[in-house]
This record gives structure tokens, sequence and C-alpha cells, in this order.
């Protein structure tokens, strides 16, 4: 369990920095928007991380 708290929490942190790098280097959005925008992309990428991770290990369960 502190293994996956662990792996969650880098997920969305690196993914919501380089989102708003991105964001504030390509564009000119204001600081929030991109602020608000990381912290959803990095909530959005670590749950689909979990969920390919998930049907990954079902599947190799069923076989």
């Amino acid at each position: 369990m502190k293994r996956k708290l662990i792996i969650g929490v880098a997920v969305f942190s690196v993914s919501a920095l380089v989102i708003y790098l991105m964001l504030d280097i390509l564009t000119e959005v204001p600081v929030e928007v991109a602020v608000m925008t990381a912290l959803a992309g990095g909530f959005l990428l670590e749950w689909s991380y979990f969920q390919m991770k998930g049907s990954a290990s079902a599947d190799k369960q069923n076989r």
C-alpha cells in the first residue's frame, strides 16, 4: 500500500509539473489557469496509470 502511494504521488507530481511547464513556456495563459490545468491533468494521468496497471494484473490472473 505504501509503495502504491509513493508511485501515485510521483506520477502525479511529475505529470503536473510537465503540464505546467509546457503551458507556461508554450502559451500565454495566466498562472492560475496553468496550475489548475496541470493539477487536473496530473490527476487524470495518475488515475489512468492505475487503471492500466489494474487491468494488466487482472489479465495476468485470468490466464
